[in-house]
């Protein structure tokens, strides 16, 4: 196959990674599975656009920039408070990506009162890859994020788990009797002891998920950077007639979700386009 640009596509993967704190509490305020299936909330909000279903699914942010000798002015920790018990492995669950057992004993270990808090590490410096499977472009592309690879991302994680404890002792908390759902057991971190920061270092390996936000494989940059793929129009190096529209041309992976500015890239894209690309 005749090779019209060799660009580095697919290399500097960048994600979120993210460790979760779930809590059981003394009320039965938040959402579950069971309130996702009852007929008169769906009907309350058809009918009267009120009830349940206007409860958000996220009910708050907390930022902060956690690494104090780090230059940058952006936040690099983010919590994500979600009220949502998953009691029911029917619906999508925040264990989802774990293995049968590991997920079948968390399950059952969560109430119809409890809700989860999502630490996500927003300038993590492990960088992974995605690589073609195979020739068929219906497969499954070849993707290793290599989360954790830099120690650097594991401190600071551990770091995020002791801001987030500081919220246990505050009076709102202990209001709702809150208490964190451990994710220890046999053969995963439940040999070490509770608490210390080897055991959150364990528990941070064992149970790190995706943010869900891959950015940065097709990097934008100028033609003397080795590791861009596309111009500041967006246009790929090397070839006539093609763009690259999403959230692959980012730099690097930015301080909190990657939707908004996904769209915004295209709304810059579409303007470039119209106007015959003279900026």
């Amino acid at each position: 196959i005749p090779v019209h640009a060799d660009l580095p596509v697919g290399n500097n993967l960048q994600d979120h990674p993210v460790v979760i704190m779930s809590y059981s509490i003394n009320t039965t305020l938040n959402t579950n599975g069971q309130k996702f299936t009852d007929p008169e909330n769906v009907l309350d909000y058809i009918l009267h656009n009120k009830g349940f279903y206007t409860t958000p699914l996220m009910d708050g942010y907390m930022l902060d920039k956690l690494d104090k000798t780090s230059s940058s002015k952006y936040a690099d920790a983010q919590d994500i408070f979600v009220p949502i018990a998953f009691e029911r492995p029917s619906i999508t669950s925040t264990y989802s990506d774990f293995i049968d057992k590991v997920k079948q004993e968390l399950l059952k270990r969560t109430t119809d009162s409890s809700f989860d808090v999502a630490l996500f590490l927003l300038h993590p410096k492990s960088k992974g890859y995605v690589r073609l499977g195979s020739t068929n472009p219906l497969k499954q592309p070849l993707l290793d994020p290599r989360f954790l690879e830099d120690p650097y991302d594991i401190e600071m994680l551990l770091k995020m788990i002791r801001w987030t404890q500081k919220l246990e002792k505050t009076a709102s908390w202990k209001s709702l009797g809150v208490k964190l759902i451990r994710y220890d057991m046999e053969g995963h971190c439940g040999e070490i002891e509770f608490n210390t920061d080897d055991y959150w270092r364990c528990i941070i390996q064992h149970f790190v998920v995706s943010g869900l936000h891959p950015t940065s494989t097709c990097r934008m940059g100028s033609r003397r950077d080795p590791t861009a793929v596309v111009d500041p129009t967006l246009r790929v190096y090397g070839i006539k007639n093609l763009r690259v529209v999403d959230a692959s041309v980012m730099r690097n992976v930015i301080s909190g979700n990657t939707y908004s500015p996904t769209l915004m890239i295209a709304e810059k894209a579409a303007d470039m386009i119209k106007c015959g690309t003279r900026y």
